[in-house]
């Protein structure tokens, strides 16, 4: 992979940080439903309601009908969440980078660039509230291209922030 840089967001990144924060989350989003489809009270429901109607009916055909719309109404459901998410963040802190987190304390906003392309980008800001009687610095909107490993040279710049009143880092994940 050629070289890259990270550095504050700038307004003229402000069309390529949407854009690829919207791909990286529809890109990722067959590996996150297969990941969905292996918890415990989804692979219930998918094999538990099959497995009932058969039990019911003793129609093969009903079972595997019933097997394919559970995960079609799956994927549609799952597909239907994401893209509210993908609508919600790029009408909310994302319409307004600067605001959101260039102008307060103890916020930032980066983007890895290589080649002049922006490939990885990730804002940073005080937690909501503070959890435990600590205040954390929350890393949110967390997205790269494929195959680029960027995230570890951050470092010193969470660093600063951390310097400046937060006393660790949060990194929530939600699938």
């Amino acid at each position: 992979m050629a070289p890259y840089h990270i550095r504050r967001y700038q307004d003229h990144d402000w069309e390529p940080v949407r854009e690829l924060f919207s791909q990286g989350l529809l890109g990722n989003m067959p590996s996150d439903f297969r990941h969905l489809l292996k918890k415990p009270r989804t692979f219930l429901i998918i094999l538990g309601v099959p497995f009932a109607l058969f039990l019911g009916s003793g129609s093969l055909v009903l079972c595997l009908l019933s097997l394919l719309g559970l995960l079609a109404g799956h994927w549609l459901t799952f597909r239907h969440c994401i893209i509210q998410y993908i609508d919600k963040s790029l009408h909310n802190d994302l319409l307004d980078i600067q605001k959101s987190y260039l102008s307060g304390r103890g916020s930032s906003f980066w983007v890895a660039e290589s080649e002049y392309q922006v490939v990885g980008i990730v804002g940073a800001r005080p937690a909501s509230g503070p959890i435990g009687g600590r205040n954390y610095l929350e890393l949110r909107r967390l997205s790269q291209n494929i195959g680029c490993i960027w995230c570890i040279r951050l470092y010193p710049q969470l660093h600063k922030l951390l310097w400046e009143g937060s006393n660790t880092v949060l990194l929530r994940v939600s699938l």
